[in-house]
């Protein structure tokens, strides 16, 4: 059986580890010259049904290869592939997000964003590389981060928000939920509450890892009130990558404030209320953290 028929009979919405099982995909395999062997290698499906699919087409959109000091992504362009090294040293975050099916990473590097989209059925496979990823952008140890972990059960916090940081702790011993902003009933000056439609902002948890802090939120900050939102999205913030923090007035709303945290090319804003002490409390105790550590 040759490499296109194998290659078709396992094709569907995963993700595979490019091995001796799951080979190189033929558009891709003359463009791949990595010397060094990659800490993980692995490729993208085309978003298309596999009724759609036959053969002789080209199967995958993506290869990408972490390698040891930089991140080596191969994009299939029609019948060509267009190749970018990222060192690690250029990526200021990188963004994870799911809902229901439809999954993206998004990298922020020194010039850029950088979107690739994938099936959320391969979530185990981006786990594992978040984790490769994680350790190599944090390389520089910081100064120990001494700020205090906040209690939380199922009574304190939304279920998925628990779920994910237990899944969190179980790769990182020292991380610990520092900061959590319930969904609460948001009114402003907009069209939709003039015109009396009830909204929300959606929860938000801050957790400190040894090296990182990590923002777990909603895709939407705001919503209307019944609607139903599964979406997930954790932001991979390195410490060291991270400039700026302060808390800003909201300009619609009296209640609300945002949280703002800047690295050297790029933004993250989130919602929280006023009567949030967490929040500020993470923020004062962050701001004079990583101003200690710039001495």
């Amino acid at each position: 059986m040759d490499f296109r028929s194998r290659e078709y009979d396992a094709f569907g919405p995963w993700i595979y580890e490019i091995n001796e099982e799951h080979t190189m995909p033929p558009l891709f395999a003359p463009y791949y010259k990595q010397s060094e062997t990659p800490l993980m290698l692995f490729k993208i499906p085309r978003k298309i049904e596999r009724r759609s699919a036959n053969p002789s087409m080209d199967l995958y959109d993506y290869v990408i290869a972490l390698l040891d000091a930089k991140m080596y992504i191969m994009r299939r362009t029609g019948k060509r592939v267009a190749e970018q090294t990222i060192a690690y040293t250029d990526i200021q975050a990188v963004q994870y997000a799911n809902d229901l099916l439809f999954a993206q990473i998004r990298i922020y590097t020194r010039d850029s964003t950088i979107d690739i989209f994938y099936n959320a059925v391969s979530t185990d496979i981006i786990a594992k590389m978040a984790v490769l990823l994680s350790n190599k952008l944090s390389s520089a140890q910081p100064r120990a981060l001494s700020i205090s972990a906040i209690p939380y059960s199922l009574e304190t916090i939304e279920f998925l928000y628990a779920a994910q940081i237990s899944k969190i702790e179980q790769v990182n011993a020292d991380a610990r939920l520092v900061a959590y902003q319930p969904a609460v009933p948001y009114n402003d000056n907009s069209l939709p509450s003039k015109l009396g439609r009830k909204q929300l902002i959606q929860s938000t948890a801050f957790v400190a890892c040894d090296t990182a802090l990590v923002i777990i939120k909603r895709i939407k900050d705001i919503i209307r009130t019944k609607s139903v939102d599964l979406s997930c999205v954790f932001v991979h913030l390195p410490y060291q990558n991270i400039k700026e923090m302060r808390i800003l007035r909201h300009r619609d709303s009296k209640q609300i404030s945002l949280l703002k945290i800047k690295t050297a090319n790029h933004q993250f804003c989130t919602l929280f209320t006023d009567k949030n002490k967490q929040m500020s409390e993470m923020c004062d105790h962050m701001v004079s953290w990583l101003s200690l550590c710039k001495n």
